[in-house]
């Protein structure tokens, strides 16, 4: 009989162990201490770091769940329920159903942000876990390796490795640094590879800066100072270089310049466009050929589609693609409009920069303009324009020489010159760990060679350790929406006197094609947006060129039991201490 009631008596034992105070203290205390420790962790790492290191973790919810289960066997052991036992029954309850909410949100729920640019559209939700994706155009290879750098941001050399295959080859992938709250340090020295690039200074009053051009850069070959425009260019011929400022005389198009193909390796390609027009030609050293299918002396889009308005070279423009057995890549080259498919967001399926060099397309001067002109045997020419783009000045220039705009008073003084500049950028960690602007550097193996490149979060880079490049990108995990936001205006009101917001708040419209709907909204700081279950906040905003919104998404499931948990707690307690059983 002893032996028969031992695991009935340990049952019972157990059984009051899981409902008891004992139990319950420790429990708390450790639910305590892990808040405090969250509020210390949340202000130095941020709240998605607390999030996901914490909240959600699975030590946390083991911890809650056994807040849970205590609750639970507490209420059961007054069993069978008397009225007496109402408020009592009703309080646990509630605080189970709290919990339960709160597991449900942080272990089912969706959060995250769209960042949308205005005029543009989303309808993928960013995460807070991120990825590294490694792509291979050629031949098509795509692998997505899951990280969690962010858990140890302490940890600056985690050594995590991968592994990825591609047509047979083996490539190790090691990141080797990991930067949560990178400063970008910018040094240029003189390589092989490199392009012409100057330093300059500008000065205005008592206000000076020191500024890299580069010519073959559309993103840096021009700076803003002030009322001025800071600009380092090259003419390809000396007559280019001659009709700079100048009015040009209508000539016949004897020429059509040359199409420069530069890859992220190797030396730049020179393709004539009249010996290559309607010709496959191959690209040494790579996998890929150019055709030029047709040449246009002077561009004209019309409602009809593109067009030759003229003979003259007043706009010239090629038609190409570049094409390897897997991929084909039609793009179109302006002379007169370097940065053409920036400007119009169009993203080239091959990693190339590709520009047009035209000798009868030299391009206006913009106007208050302190520029440099490198010519083809690499002197430099000083030009100054006033504001209807009319040259003021020209002069020879060399290092230690200045520029001055006679109108604004502005002074440019030339400080260095590099034949062939190569930008060397290195990163260091900010003064803390929270995660600001995250940067891995990974070593790239394969069996013809190795490379290393830093790759910050959200600007994918290109390395090449044997034929074919490798775009390494590492970005935040993107999750489709059932629905397409699209910011219409972003609206903001500063304090007066001052640049700091007062309020801000973006006009958006919301498209569901499933359902057919859709709607037109503005959402501000308390005056969120709720559909299908996602409730978007107004965060924050960006001031970039184009004024870009960052709207807080979320989706909680279990937000209807957190409220009926809090009800269900307040009406115990009102029923254990106001409402006395037989009154």
């Amino acid at each position: 009989m002893l032996t028969q009631q031992r695991p009935a008596l340990f049952s019972r034992g157990v059984f009051r162990l899981l409902g008891s105070v004992r139990l319950a203290v420790p429990v708390v205390i450790g639910i305590a201490a892990t808040l405090a420790y969250g509020t210390w962790y949340e202000a130095r790492f941020g709240t998605p770091a607390v999030q996901r290191d914490i909240y959600r973790s699975g030590w946390f919810f083991i911890l809650l769940l056994f807040l849970a289960i205590n609750l639970a066997v507490a209420a059961f052991q007054r069993w069978p329920w008397q009225r007496r036992h109402a408020g009592f029954v009703m309080v646990h309850a509630g605080i189970i159903t709290i919990l339960t909410g709160g597991l449900l949100g942080a272990h089912i729920g969706v959060q995250g942000e769209l960042v949308i640019p205005e005029g543009q559209t989303r309808d993928h939700l960013q995460l807070e876990e991120r990825l590294l994706v490694v792509h291979q155009p050629n031949p098509g290879v795509h692998a997505v390796f899951p990280t969690a750098f962010e858990a140890q941001r302490w940890q600056h050399t985690p050594n995590t490795h991968f592994l990825m295959a591609a047509e047979g080859r083996e490539y190790h992938l090691v990141v080797d640094q990991y930067l949560p709250n990178a400063v970008v340090e910018e040094s240029v020295v003189e390589g092989e590879a490199g392009q012409p690039a100057v330093r300059v200074e500008a000065t205005a009053g008592q206000q000076t800066q020191s500024v890299w051009l580069w010519a073959r850069d559309p993103a840096r070959s021009t700076a803003a100072w002030g009322p001025v425009r800071l600009a380092f260019l090259e003419a390809a011929t000396p007559q280019a270089l001659a009709a700079l400022g100048r009015r040009p005389a209508p000539i016949a198009a004897l020429e059509r310049g040359t199409l420069v193909l530069t890859f992220p390796w190797g030396a730049p390609h020179r393709v004539p466009v009249a010996a290559a027009l309607g010709r496959v030609i191959p690209l040494p050293n790579t996998p890929y050929t150019l055709t030029i299918q047709q040449y246009f002396s002077d561009l004209a889009v019309t409602p009809a589609g593109v067009t030759n308005r003229s003979r003259e070279p007043r706009n010239p423009a090629v038609l190409y693609t570049i094409a390897d057995p897997h991929t084909r890549d039609m793009q179109m080259a302006l002379a007169r409009v370097p940065n053409f498919a920036e400007a119009h967001g169009i993203a080239p399926k091959i990693p190339v920069h590709v520009t047009y060099e035209h000798p009868l397309a030299d391009p206006p001067l913009p106007p208050n303009l302190l520029g440099l002109v490198r010519g083809p045997s690499g002197t430099l020419t000083g030009l100054v324009t006033d504001a209807q783009a009319r040259l003021l000045r020209r002069q020879p220039m060399a290092a230690g020489d200045t520029l001055t705009h006679p109108v604004l008073g502005v002074r440019l003084r030339l400080v260095e010159v590099l034949a062939q500049a190569e930008p060397r950028v290195e990163y260091r960690n900010g003064a803390t760990d929270a995660v600001n602007n995250p940067v891995l550097r990974v070593q790239v193996a394969g069996a013809d060679g190795r490379a290393a490149v830093w790759v910050p979060e959200g600007e994918p880079q290109t390395v090449a350790v044997d034929r074919h490049p490798m775009i390494l990108d590492y970005r935040k995990r993107e999750v489709p929406l059932p629905f397409a936001v699209t910011l219409v205006d972003f609206r903001k009101q500063t304090y007066p006197g001052a640049e700091l917001a007062a309020s801000f708040e973006s006009e958006v419209e919301l498209t569901d094609p499933a359902r057919g709907t859709t709607l037109h909204r503005v959402i501000s700081m308390n005056n969120p947006l709720t559909y299908r279950g996602y409730t978007l906040f107004q965060a924050s905003y960006s001031e970039t060129p184009v004024e870009t919104t960052v709207l807080s998404v979320r989706k909680d499931p279990g937000v209807p039991f957190v409220y009926v948990g809090f009800l269900t707690v307040v009406a115990g307690l009102i029923t254990m201490f106001y409402w006395k059983p037989g009154r």
